[in-house]
């Protein structure tokens, strides 16, 4: 029997777009007899954290392209990095703006930042 390392099924799944990622998940749950549940963060306060603690669920930041701008290749590569997409899905996103490039719970920096960078390569993107 050949063996995998764990090492290796990372590698493995890291180099899955977010479409093969999903249909994975889908078959390893139903693989394993496991059902979807709900978020756990409900059930912290059994661990010894209060909700308060927590804190608000987060708000949702989504980074709308509206445009590649000159720079279209460079854009490319940064959303293909921020995003773990394949370079075909990244390249059919951009060239489907004005489009969302993705949504992020409660990373409102990391998006900013990213939308930052976007726009120093001039792309034309909105933070919601």
């Amino acid at each position: 029997m050949n063996t995998l390392t764990r090492e290796q099924v990372v590698a493995w799944i890291k180099g899955l777009s977010h479409d093969e990622l999903v249909d994975f998940i889908e078959v390893l749950t139903e693989a394993l007899g496991m059902e979807e549940r709900e978020p756990r963060w409900p059930y912290i306060p059994h661990m010894g954290v209060s909700l308060e603690t927590v804190g608000e669920p987060y708000e949702i930041w989504s980074l709308h392209l509206r445009a590649a701008g000159p720079q279209k290749l460079q854009v490319v590569k940064a959303l293909r990095k921020a995003t773990g997409r394949s370079l075909k899905e990244t390249l059919d996103l951009v060239n489907r703006a004005p489009v969302d490039v993705f949504e992020r719970e409660g990373e409102r920096e990391r998006v900013e930042a990213l939308a930052e960078e976007l726009r120093a390569l001039g792309a034309d993107v909105v933070v919601r």
